[in-house]
């Protein structure tokens, strides 16, 4: 019971922290409540996950030998998302120039597609994070098409351009990226056993079969 209103805290809360992205979408916040709502929004995801039924299930260990290693890419790609959104932010803001924002952005996309499809790839067999990574990787195409869209939209920003609505979406998207990936975030780093744990751990049984 304490778990499943716990769990609907969290949706709630995630919902709250989105709707209030969308209005710094609309009209712009400071670059610090920008992150700070981009940030919360990551941290009820973490905890919508952590409250889940099926956080709450048998744990689905699997290795993690690949190279980058899922756990690699679990801390990286949520950092490296959120540095994406502050620079989006700051040049909202008119803190910084449009090429950071566009330059890290490639990297950033890279590094989403790169995590969805490791685990589609490799860890498919694991539901929660194969359906994690289906949204990641829709998310992630979304958010690049609508960041095209809104770099042609900031082009020409004094007319009523059909793509000024992808302002606001390539916002709201990148804010799902964040919260997607911090969510996937938590799946592998419990689950994912690293590769030297997970060879030392097979060597009794490889001794076994060999004696």
């Amino acid at each position: 019971m304490k778990r499943a209103w716990l769990h609907s805290f969290a949706v709630a809360g995630a919902f709250a922290a989105f709707a209030a992205v969308g209005a710094g979408a609309a009209r712009p916040w400071g670059t610090g409540p920008a992150i700070a709502f981009h940030l919360l929004f990551a941290v009820m995801m973490v905890a919508t996950v952590r409250t889940s039924r099926a956080w709450a299930g048998p744990a689905l260990p699997f290795p993690d030998g690949g190279f980058p290693s899922l756990r690699a890419l679990a801390w990286i790609t949520p950092a490296a998302v959120l540095l994406q959104i502050a620079l989006g932010a700051a040049y909202r803001n008119e803190l910084l120039g449009l090429i950071p924002h566009v330059s890290w952005a490639f990297l950033t996309a890279i590094l989403a597609l790169v995590l969805a499809l490791f685990v589609l790839t490799q860890e498919a067999r694991h539901a929660p994070l194969r359906v994690w990574a289906i949204i990641l990787l829709c998310a992630t195409g979304a958010q690049v098409v609508l960041g095209v869209l809104a770099f042609v939209a900031r082009l020409n920003p004094t007319s009523a351009s059909p793509f000024t609505g992808a302002i606001h979406a390539h916002v709201g998207t990148g804010t799902l990226v964040l919260g997607v990936s911090a969510a996937m975030s938590c799946w592998i780093l419990r689950d994912a056993i690293p590769a030297s744990a997970s060879s030392n751990s097979s060597d009794p049984l490889e001794s076994g079969r060999h004696s």
